[in-house]
């Protein structure tokens, strides 16, 4: 209920912030409590035409993959849908199977990107086989020959995101 009459965001004096009203949803999800409607509410409104989640939730933004994950993970943990499910359904895919698929620019790490991708459970059901061999495909990419994962230096957190995907 706190987040219901608080703004969830990531700093005091930013705007609300989709990917912060996910993570709460997540966490109420898990609980198995209940959530206030207005937060879905809220967080179905970050959501663009294209598909996409907006961070910040304002006009004109540009929805971000990183946070279009979290918040369908949100929304699928509560059993709810999106305003645009087509749309998500083809925002996300043609992001995932792009021959250029990018590292998130949050965290400059492809694995935590894959990790966001495999826990996001209306993903997995949209890709079914292509989402095995997609990620055995980028996850190899990053493999160092000494059984890490990450790019030039070994990296802990490539190495423990990529262990959690294959999980």
């Amino acid at each position: 209920k706190a987040a219901a009459v608080t703004r969830c965001c990531y700093l005091p004096g930013f705007p609300e912030d989709a990917d912060d009203i996910s993570m709460f949803a997540l966490s109420i999800a898990t609980s198995g409590d209940e959530l206030e409607p207005a937060i879905i509410e809220r967080l179905l409104g970050a959501q663009s035409a294209s598909g996409g989640f907006r961070t910040f939730m304002q006009q004109g933004e540009d929805p971000h993959e990183a946070v279009t994950l979290n918040a369908l993970s949100a929304l699928y943990s509560l059993n709810q849908s999106c305003n645009f499910p087509d749309e998500a359904r083809h925002y996300i895919t043609d992001w995932f199977m792009r021959a250029d698929f990018p590292e998130c620019r949050w965290m400059h790490s492809l694995t935590f990107t894959l990790y966001l991708v495999v826990r996001t459970k209306p993903l997995r059901n949209w890709l079914e086989g292509r989402l095995v061999r997609r990620l055995s495909e980028l996850l190899n990419g990053t493999r160092r020959p000494d059984g890490l994962w990450g790019r030039g230096t070994p990296q802990v957190l490539d190495t423990a995101f990529a262990v959690l995907c294959c999980q």
